[in-house]
């Protein structure tokens, strides 16, 4: 069963309701040839599908998924059974406000949304007070509003995720009351979530940018990419998550220049143990909305190797945001690993066209990481109401 949502409105008050869905092979033309079984799900709400109700069905065996909400919004999907999944059983993929999708429709979404924003029945339905305008959060996420509860997920196959999600904010869904089961294997969710922390200290140089002082670059600290000589990286007072400084970096992007073509610091070396996992997080702002920033640990030997953590592109806003990545060094013989690899960097960058990017309160922490289930249940999920 399949629905879309470009014009805003199609799918609203849409009902999926106590039907047996099963076996959706789906076929499709790959690397020259027609195939079978070939990415299908056995409910797809997709394109910005917003407002339906999936409710009391039972999915078994599709084989890309059971269930995919592609930057769905404001859906409940609640007292389901869905069963056998091969990749996933549960697909969310989310927009942000420059994916080439949302920018294309948009003033279609906006055009249909204003036709009926008066009227009482469409006014009725979830969230319709929102302006499709008005719906990127700060860090350009779009996929909000839907809620996930009272579902059973079983799997069959040990390598099928329990759950895919990509540009999803935890913190604008619901996910709750869910019953889960793996036939006693671990649950797969893709998650990375850090347990208790391992070191008593913060392990990033000057971290915290606190010594220093204003109009310089802090200590500890230095060019790594200087794209331009006019581009500067310094502490300031004024502009601050806490303490005394913050480091600001101004936008100096060379677009003509296919890499190396924007700020970038890097701390002074340090050693760090291999094959650990380290949680580094960092408070960031901008002075504009959606502009990039990076943030990871690198180590590299000139015309040897080079590794980093990733992932570590980082969309920020215009109000401070804790930025956090979880990772592990990797221990001899495991990949990324070099016989060299002694000193890591903690690195930042500002991939901005414009503006400024304001940097504080640089942690890095060896840690105890949770499973994969813990890490998912530890989400800063919305709070459901049943």
């Amino acid at each position: 069963m399949y629905t879309g949502g470009r014009d805003w409105l199609g799918s609203r008050g849409s009902v999926i309701r106590y039907n047996y869905i099963h076996d959706s092979l789906g076929y499709g033309f790959k690397d020259g040839r027609w195939v079978s079984p070939h990415y299908a799900w056995g409910i797809y709400l997709d394109d910005n599908a917003g407002g339906v109700d999936v409710i009391g069905n039972v999915v078994a065996r599709a084989i890309r998924g059971l269930i995919h909400l592609h930057n769905g919004r404001d859906n409940r999907v609640e007292n389901n059974v869905f069963i056998g999944g091969a990749l996933q059983q549960i697909e969310c993929s989310g927009w942000t406000a420059t994916t080439s999708d949302w920018t294309e429709f948009l003033p279609t979404m906006i055009k249909a949304y204003e036709s009926v924003a008066e009227q009482p029945a469409w006014r009725a339905m979830r969230n319709m007070h929102i302006h499709p305008s008005k719906a990127v959060l700060s860090d350009g996420k779009i996929m909000t509003g839907n809620v996930f509860l009272r579902n059973i997920v079983m799997g069959t196959d040990p390598q099928t995720k329990y759950v895919s999600v990509h540009q999803f904010p935890f913190e604008h869904n619901a996910w709750d009351y869910n019953l889960v089961w793996n036939g006693g294997r671990p649950v797969r969710t893709g998650q990375l979530k850090a347990g208790r922390d391992l070191s008593d200290t913060n392990l990033a140089p000057n971290g915290s940018f606190e010594d220093g002082r204003p109009g310089v670059m802090p200590t500890d600290w230095h060019w790594l990419i200087r794209p331009v000589p006019t581009a500067t990286a310094e502490l300031v007072a004024e502009d601050r998550s806490g303490g005394r400084l913050a480091l600001r970096m101004d936008a100096a992007l060379v677009a003509e220049q296919p890499r190396d073509n924007h700020p970038t610091v890097t701390s002074k070396g340090f050693e760090l143990p291999l094959g650990r996992h380290f949680r580094l997080s960092a408070h960031m702002k901008a002075t504009q909305p959606n502009l990039k920033a990076s943030l990871m640990l690198q180590s590299y030997v000139a015309n040897a190797y080079f590794w980093a953590s990733t992932p570590n592109e980082i969309t920020v806003g215009t109000e401070w945001k804790n930025c956090e990545f979880v990772f592990k060094t990797p221990a001899p013989g495991e990949k990324g690993w070099h016989e060299q690899m002694r000193t890591f960097n903690v690195r930042v960058g500002f991939r901005g066209a414009q503006g400024s990017l304001f940097v504080d309160d640089i942690t890095l922490k060896e840690i105890e990481m949770l499973d994969e289930w813990s890490a998912w249940q530890a989400m800063e999920w919305t709070v459901t109401r049943t």
